[in-house]
């Protein structure tokens, strides 16, 4: 991680104490919409998350292209490094008053992901991690998990918003459910992929639909970590492009992406 990337780094969390309050505040005064389907909500939170970020990046980086899921393109950029924010991925939850839910801020420098930071409302922890300097929750060491059997997994997954897609994912896990331990299903991109950053889980899949913003900082977490993360082509690290994701404790990365697409690919 060079001089730059850590500057941007030593920003992004000195939101820490903002962002939490902030959880905490629309918690209790929150007003909710949808973006045309019912199951896809916005919160008054989201936004106001996304502002205090969006304001805070281009104040110390103007030069900075900014992208966020609720507001969009803030700022066009010149110079390779590209943020990527989601202000609470997991808002269904959030609504419902479960604590299933984050706040996401990713960096990619030229094309790459260098630097993510989770502001995790599960257990009021900061997760992070820059390439090359390994994974943390706030100061301390984080790791994958060690297991090594498909049959000791726990894989979390994660489901479209169209009724079809969702249908085709929970018949690829029926398949896939006497090959493993187990499964699991929170609604929230980043809080599975700080389980398997942490050894809680072995396997987080959603398919075809996550965007950057919702997977750039916990695919590095992950990866530093100890893990992989990608899309359907198992060797590369996973790119800022919407699609597909699977992310491991990388010991048997690529036997479970081709199992769960033989599976997928099926319906």
């Amino acid at each position: 991680m060079d001089n730059q990337a850590e500057e941007r780094r030593n920003v992004v969390m000195s939101l820490q104490k903002e962002v939490f309050g902030l959880h905490e505040k629309y918690s209790k005064s929150m007003t909710v919409a949808t973006k045309g389907n019912p199951k896809d909500l916005v919160t008054n939170a989201d936004r106001a998350i996304e502002k205090l970020i969006v304001e805070k990046i281009t104040k110390n980086f103007p030069n900075d292209k900014i992208v966020g899921e609720e507001y969009g393109i803030s700022s066009k950029g010149t110079n390779g490094f590209v943020w990527y924010i989601d202000p609470i991925d997991g808002t269904l939850n959030f609504v419902q008053g479960f604590n299933n839910y984050g706040t996401s801020i990713g960096l990619v420098s030229d094309g790459e992901i260098v630097f993510g930071a989770i502001f995790s409302a599960e257990d009021n922890n900061t997760y992070w991690a820059a390439k090359g300097k390994g994974a943390y929750c706030n100061k301390k060491r984080i790791n994958v998990s060690k297991k090594d059997k498909l049959s000791d997994f726990c894989i979390q997954f994660d489901l479209q918003y169209n009724s079809d897609a969702a249908n085709k994912t929970f018949d690829t896990l029926k398949k896939i459910y006497p090959k493993i331990r187990a499964f699991r299903h929170t609604g929230c991109c980043v809080c599975d992929l700080i389980k398997v950053a942490t050894g809680k889980a072995d396997v987080y899949w959603a398919q075809e639909f996550l965007k950057p913003h919702d997977f750039c900082a916990g695919a590095i977490i992950v990866k530093e970590a100890g893990g992989f993360v990608s899309h359907e082509d198992a060797e590369k690290f996973i790119t800022p492009e919407q699609g597909s994701l699977f992310a491991t404790n990388g010991k048997l990365h690529k036997e479970i992406v081709n199992m769960v697409l033989k599976e997928y690919s099926k319906k």
